[in-house]
C-alpha cells in the first residue's frame, strides 16, 4: 500500500527501489556469518533476548474517575498540570 501511495508521488523513486528488490539476492546463514566475521575481525555474538519487563496493571475506571474528580476541583478549564497527574494513583 505504501509503494501504492507512493507511486503517485515519487514514480521513480518507487521503481528504483523494486528494481533494488528483484535484483536481491538470498544469501545463506553460514556465509553471511562467515562473511561478518572476515570483515570485523570476530563473529558476531546473539547476546540474551532482553527480559520482558515486569507490567503493572491499572484499573482505567479508578484513574479516569480520579481524573474526571481533578478536572471538576480545578479552576482553570484548560486541563490540569503535571502535579495534579503525579497525586493520581493508578495501581
Amino acid at each position: 500500500m505504501v509503494e501504492y501511495n507512493a507511486s503517485f508521488i515519487e514514480p521513480e523513486a518507487v521503481r528504483k527501489i523494486r528494481e533494488a528488490r528483484d535484483q536481491a539476492v538470498e544469501v545463506p546463514e553460514e556465509q553471511f556469518m562467515s562473511g561478518i566475521n572476515q570483515i570485523f575481525g570476530k563473529p558476531l555474538v546473539y547476546g540474551e533476548r532482553p527480559k520482558e519487563m515486569k507490567m503493572h496493571k491499572v484499573d482505567l475506571n479508578k484513574a479516569l474517575n480520579e481524573y474526571q474528580e481533578i478536572q471538576k476541583s480545578h479552576e482553570k478549564p484548560k486541563g490540569i498540570a503535571y502535579k495534579d497527574w503525579a497525586k493520581m494513583s493508578l495501581e
